[in-house]
């Protein structure tokens, strides 16, 4: 859905708010034995992550007619404020990870949630950068650039992970720069169809 810039971002701010409140409240609370296992309960969630923006991207986004719809026109337009409501991200994983997780083991619950939140932050800023930024050539971000890149200029279907491209290597979805050549350079990327670099419309 269309937003304005304010609630477009709303979830960007929201998400790592409450990721940092909760991870006061836990190392306010425990003890150095509890903080290692909320620690790696916080790696997990920022692991696990990565897998549901993956799955999320492939079989949602790409596959639920409702949705496909709303994620097409960012394909059309990518650097137009679409998205969910404001918060209903960050509140979705609220709801489905730490409300069901907290009565069976806090500390999970917590760390996961701390982990899943901070990662979907990432997710936004990296998205966000990778339609709206030139990043450094050679760079992490720039790779993640091109990658997403292929996702939206290539024919076939493929490069969904948006953070990390792990997951396209393990489920065999990841678009190769022989597939792919004339996006494998920030210049060639200049060149692209509705590029998004330099002031140009591109896509996602």
């Amino acid at each position: 859905m269309p937003q304005s810039a304010i609630s477009y971002f709303a979830d960007t701010l929201l998400s790592p708010v409450l990721a940092i409140g909760l991870a006061v409240v836990a190392l306010s609370r425990l003890s150095a034995f509890g903080i290692l296992a909320w620690s790696l309960s916080v790696l997990a969630g920022a692991a696990l992550w990565t897998l549901a923006e993956y799955v999320i991207h492939r079989a949602v986004y790409h596959r639920v007619s409702f949705l496909e719809q709303y994620h097409a026109a960012h394909h059309a337009n990518p650097r137009a404020y679409l998205g969910a409501p404001p918060g209903m991200g960050t509140g979705l994983v609220f709801v489905s990870v730490f409300l069901p997780t907290y009565a069976l083991a806090p500390i999970l619950a917590n760390g996961l949630t701390v982990g899943i939140l901070a990662g979907y932050a990432a997710y936004q800023l990296v998205h966000h950068a990778c339609h709206f930024s030139t990043p450094r050539h050679r760079g992490y971000l720039h790779q993640l650039r091109v990658h997403h890149a292929a996702h939206h200029y290539y024919s076939e279907a493929g490069n969904f992970g948006v953070t990390t491209p792990l997951w396209d290597r393990v489920f065999g979805t990841q678009i190769g720069r022989r597939a792919a050549p004339n996006l494998t350079t920030a210049s060639a990327l200049k060149r692209a169809p509705g590029s998004p670099i330099e002031g140009k419309a591109g896509s996602e």
